[in-house]
């Protein structure tokens, strides 16, 4: 009669991993360095008494960051710079060979009751129905290690030309990345042994599996692969007279990226030309005209044009302004700008013959084993998503400590890839091609503001920012809809449909009195939904916009302040968003016992599930073993509230006095304390609420540390 903690024995209550960074900086006239040392590490959090299982390996899912950057400037001569900059990486992630997903399902998906961890034979635990056992799968089946290596480089000349013309500039830059991913895994079954109970009430026990499976131990090499190569070439114009400023410059960049597997290299070519105008720090103007070309576009048509402009007005600076002292700084901005989006796949403007499995001919009807049809029809015309962005801004610092700030904006996307076939007829007879008809309209406005003060031994601050986006699909390629609730358009990206549920069938009489649920045969305790198109029939014509956006919030806001004296300082981060909801369809977790998975706390005693005696005050529908697809589908019975407030970071700090660190040669002696996710004020349980996947836990993290600059 086993009754395991599947979540407690697999995991520990908390784990340990440090990191240290050391920074040099120096140099002199003609050379200057700055170099970063960073090592990470993260120990993992599976329970070692089973990552440990055998001296063989270690299954522990931990992490090893080696990180190092240096940056070098050099005057080779007074009108030539050098400016070379280079990172390398060293990665290491080791997990058992049960990969972390797969692994926390068992972990969460395994009833307490289904069977032991081990049996009293000394081998794992099993049934006839799961076949597997989520601690053997972490601690006996080996480990899968993946090692990355990286090196970034970037080499930049700068050429004073002011012999030719004062202010004439010309720079080439190359840059160089690879990113380098191997391989090794070990791998091994397990043996388990399930137990049933005799005739005679003594335990039969039955094995299955190879108690003796070796360990097949394989490096595999290289996993994957990607290398960025970048060129740049760029002439730049500066000069200023009187109360003018004038800045332009041309530039060509190529950029490639190349990866392993088919189709996967890219290439980007861009020709931008700007110029900027500033009159006695008054009025500005800024304009970019970029040609943009990219390799995913058909031949002879790579190229798009994308411009942008931006004026400003520094009221400040006004003489009729003067006579406002409340004012610091004040300035209006306004811009425009065109961007686009090349992440397609390659070759969608092509139709080639694809594979369509065996076909049968003449009277006997022999079959062959492979045939031919026409594939995806191709894009007539293949173009970029586009977006053209509007702002308009306000700036000002007031009162010699408050800076606010203002924005109101307009966002279009339009030529998005969508699916074509709600606008061409099936009757075509092949597969109808993606689209560039897409349509999405984003509105908002962003807000932030941040008070300074600074006294003889003390000084604060407190700042908040806030956004509301609002996006409206204008096209998305949907077919006629029968009903107008029906359709996705004019709601924002993302937005939840999914049926209004009413309560729950109280016995049979009310079942058939009510309009037919198509979903499933539904009993007393079940799903009740409304009949949105009034046909006495509830099916997907009856679903409608529940809930705001499960994909993209519409508000986000932050709070940030601190304070410090006399050393001793304080730095505090809270962030939230609102307008978001979440379905709670999470399994063994909000949807019980779907598909041999489990049940959970939140079912049995958080809410009142259905029953006879609870029929009036009943919030989740009865419970059943077999698969129920009338009460388990997005609707209004899971629709919850996914708007959060957290605090992300806490930074608790205590300078020492400087007459101490003179004394040790030292210039700054820092010890602090700094925690990450603290608390969340939401309205959702047992997951979080940013992310209700089974997966890796959420950690609450606290560093303590010591800062020393010499």
């Amino acid at each position: 009669y086993p009754n395991v903690d599947w979540q407690k024995e697999a995991l520990r209550n908390h784990t340990t991993s440090h990191q240290l960074d050391i920074t040099f900086r120096g140099g002199g006239k003609r050379l200057r360095y700055f170099s970063v040392l960073n090592y990470k590490n993260d120990m993992g959090l599976l329970n070692s008494k089973y990552t440990d299982y055998t001296d063989r390996y270690n299954s522990q899912m931990k992490k090893y960051f080696l990180n190092l950057r240096m940056n070098l400037d050099v005057d080779i001569t007074d009108a030539t710079k050098l400016k070379l900059s280079m990172l390398g990486m060293l990665r290491e992630t080791k997990r058992p060979t049960t990969s972390e997903a797969t692994l926390f399902e068992q972990i969460f998906n395994t009833p307490s009751a289904a069977f032991p961890v081990q049996t009293q034979n000394g081998f794992w635990g099993s049934n006839n129905v799961l076949k597997t056992n989520p601690i053997a799968n972490l601690a006996d089946v080996g480990y899968y290690k993946l090692n990355q290596r990286m090196l970034q480089a970037d080499l930049r000349l700068v050429q004073d030309l002011s012999v030719l013309t004062r202010g004439l500039s010309a720079e080439l830059a190359i840059a160089y990345d690879n990113n380098a991913t191997y391989q090794e895994t070990a791998k091994k079954s397990f043996m388990y042994q399930t137990i049933e109970k005799g005739i005679d009430g003594e335990p039969i026990y039955t094995n299955y599996g190879n108690p003796n499976d070796e360990l097949e131990i394989s490096n595999k090499g290289l996993a994957n692969q990607y290398i960025h190569a970048n060129f740049e070439a760029k002439v730049n114009y500066h000069r200023t007279w009187d109360k003018h400023d004038f800045t332009a410059n041309a530039m060509f960049r190529q950029e490639s990226m190349t990866l392993t597997g088919a189709n996967n290299s890219r290439y980007r070519q861009y020709i931008i030309g700007t110029a900027g105008y500033n009159f006695d720090n008054r009025y500005m103007v800024d304009i970019v005209a970029n040609c943009f070309g990219s390799s995913v576009l058909g031949k002879n048509d790579k190229y798009r044009a994308y411009p942008a402009i931006s004026a400003a007005w520094i009221l400040s600076n006004e003489n009729f302004m003067k006579e406002f002292s409340t004012f610091d700084y004040l300035k209006l901005r306004a811009s425009y700008g065109r961007s686009g989006y090349d992440i397609y796949d390659y070759d969608m403007d092509k139709q080639y013959w694809v594979g369509s499995g065996a076909y049968y001919f003449q009277a006997g009807n022999t079959s062959a084993g492979s045939s031919l049809k026409e594939g995806v029809l191709a894009m007539e015309q293949l173009d970029l998503e586009v977006a053209d962005k509007y702002n308009i801004g306000l700036d000002m610092s007031l009162f010699k400590g408050l800076t606010f700030s203002i924005d109101g904006f307009y966002d279009k996307r339009t030529n998005i890839l969508i699916d074509g076939s709600g606008l061409i007829s099936s009757a075509i007879g092949v597969t109808i091609p993606q689209m560039n008809a897409g349509k999405v309209e984003t509105k908002g406005t962003e807000l932030s503001a941040m008070w300074k003060k600074e006294y003889k031994d003390f000084n604060y601050y407190i700042g908040a920012n806030f956004s509301y986006a609002k996006s409206k699909v204008v096209e998305n390629g949907e077919g006629y809809q029968p009903y107008g609730y029906l359709s996705k358009k004019g709601y924002p990206v993302g937005q939840c449909f999914g049926w209004e549920a009413i309560g729950y069938f109280r016995d049979e009489a009310d079942i058939k009195s009510s309009p037919v649920q198509k979903f499933s045969e539904v009993r007393p305790g079940d799903v009740k939904y409304r009949d949105l198109n009034g046909d006495n029939v509830i099916d997907n014509n009856d679903q409608k916009a529940i809930g705001y956006s499960t994909a993209i919030p519409e508000i986000y806001y932050g709070i940030n302040l601190g304070f410090e004296y006399k050393g001793f300082g304080v730095d505090a981060l809270f962030q939230g968003v609102a307008h978001y909801s979440v379905m709670l369809n999470t399994a063994s977790v909000y949807w019980p016992l779907r598909n041999n998975t489990n049940i959970s706390n939140w079912y049995l005693n958080d809410r009142i599930r259905w029953t006879e005696e609870t029929k009036d005050i009943a919030n989740v529908p009865r419970l059943t073993t077999l698969d129920n697809a009338n009460n388990f589908r997005n609707s209004t019975q899971w629709l919850e509230n996914g708007s959060y407030f957290k605090l992300r970071n806490l930074n608790v700090y205590y300078n020492l006095p400087s007459s101490w660190a003179k004394k040790v040669k030292m210039e700054k002696i820092q010890v602090y304390a700094r925690a990450n996710n603290l608390f969340s004020l939401d309205h959702v349980k047992y997951m979080n609420c940013e992310d209700l996947k089974i997966n890796y836990p959420d950690m609450t993290s606290v560093y303590f540390g010591l800062n020393i600059n010499f």
